[in-house]
C-alpha cells in the first residue's frame, strides 16, 4: 500500500474517526444505562414475583 499525500482524506478520516469514537461511547453508554435498568427491574420483579 502507498501513502496518498491528500490532506482533504486525511480530515475526512480524522472526522470520521471522531464520529466513530463518538459513536462506539454513546452506543456502550446506552448498553450500560440497558444493563442497569434490567438489572434494577429485575430486582424490582424479584420481590413481587420472585424469579
Amino acid at each position: 500500500m502507498h501513502k496518498i499525500k491528500n490532506p482533504n482524506g486525511t480530515r475526512i478520516i480524522s472526522r470520521y474517526s471522531s464520529f466513530h469514537s463518538q459513536a462506539m461511547f454513546f452506543v456502550f453508554e446506552i448498553l450500560n444505562n440497558v444493563s442497569f435498568l434490567v438489572g434494577f427491574v429485575r430486582r424490582l420483579t424479584n420481590h413481587d414475583y420472585g424469579l
